[in-house]
């Protein structure tokens, strides 16, 4: 799983599945620094992915930098179809603490979004 160049408004667009851990969830995620990506993710113990179920085409990640060596931010969106009231509380309770999102493209690239190597010990 890559995690993509950091760059000022890049929109990775076309999103085909969009999974959402808490952040505790990751045990382990084999990050490489010279390429900026990561090739392997390990759930702890007892996590499943949720799933998000989304109306065709409404997907889109946006990757922006806070300004020269700020923060980036990661927004995922999408429109949610048919979703359950227990669901959507699910969901809620789910992003109190903040989420890490799995990202597939359209394209089939799949992109870690949320985390960071130098935080993982914050979370």
């Amino acid at each position: 799983m890559s995690i993509g160049q950091n760059s000022c408004g890049k929109n990775i667009g076309g999103i085909r599945s969009i999974e959402l851990l808490p952040p505790e969830a990751i045990a382990k995620a084999d990050y490489y620094a010279a390429t900026d990506e990561y090739d392997f993710v390990e759930l702890a113990e007892g996590f499943e992915p949720t799933t998000l179920h989304f109306t065709e085409g409404s997907g889109r990640w946006v990757e922006r930098a806070e300004g020269v060596g700020g923060p980036v931010v990661h927004r995922v969106e999408c429109r949610l179809r048919g979703v359950q009231p227990q669901a959507l509380v699910k969901l809620q309770r789910l992003a109190l603490n903040g989420v890490v999102a799995l990202v597939t493209t359209e394209s089939g690239e799949e992109y870690l979004v949320g985390y960071s190597p130098e935080a993982h010990t914050d979370y």
